[in-house]
């Protein structure tokens, strides 16, 4: 029931910021997770929700520690939070650097969503030159022991475009061992789309 509570104050918007920032330093797991999901997760093409960017200014640094919780499932949650909170060019460059942080992760899910957040990031970033400084940290995850780490990967460097060109030597070797059908496609679309644009 307090999860649910803290996951409804995203409807709240700014009046609710103190209370998530209580949450996200909260001794129950659950409780932290709900709190981010309130900050926002997920894809954030649809950005209706009722923070400012005043508020995500506030909540970011708490996002920022929460991505080295001892929790994973926590840790997830967080690098899906965090491109909600990172408007303006500033904060993208602040948040593909925390997110390279983690790409190292030792949960394969965390490694997961941090390429799923820097793929986010790359579709509506208001400056792609900023993910540039991704592009190594991506590469070493298209050669994760994971295929769906591989895949995320793949289309975080996709969704870079043309900024991702330095990419395509690697991205077409890759592509030539690849023995995960899925990821395999992956691969291919983001040289498609890395050369295309």
């Amino acid at each position: 029931m307090r999860y649910q509570a803290v996951n409804a104050l995203s409807a709240v918007g700014s009046p609710a910021v103190p209370y998530l920032e209580q949450a996200l330093g909260d001794d129950n797991p659950q409780m932290r997770i709900g709190a981010l999901e309130a900050c926002g997760s997920g894809n954030p093409k649809d950005r209706g929700r009722g923070f400012s960017s005043e508020d995500d200014k506030l909540l970011l640094p708490r996002i920022l520690d929460s991505m080295r919780d001892k929790d994973a499932g926590v840790r997830v949650v967080a690098v899906h939070s965090l491109p909600w909170v990172c408007s303006g060019e500033n904060e993208e460059a602040r948040g593909v650097g925390a997110l390279c942080d983690v790409l190292d992760d030792e949960s394969p899910a965390v490694r997961k969503a941090t390429a799923q957040a820097l793929r986010w990031l790359a579709t509506f970033a208001k400056n792609r030159a900023s993910l540039t400084y991704a592009i190594p940290g991506l590469l070493k995850r298209l050669k994760d022991d994971d295929p769906s780490v591989r895949r995320e990967a793949a289309c975080a460097l996709g969704n870079m475009g043309n900024a991702a060109a330095m990419a395509l030597p690697q991205l077409r070797e890759l592509a030539g061992s690849e023995k995960d059908d899925s990821t395999l496609r992956e691969l291919e679309l983001a040289i498609k789309y890395i050369s295309e644009e």
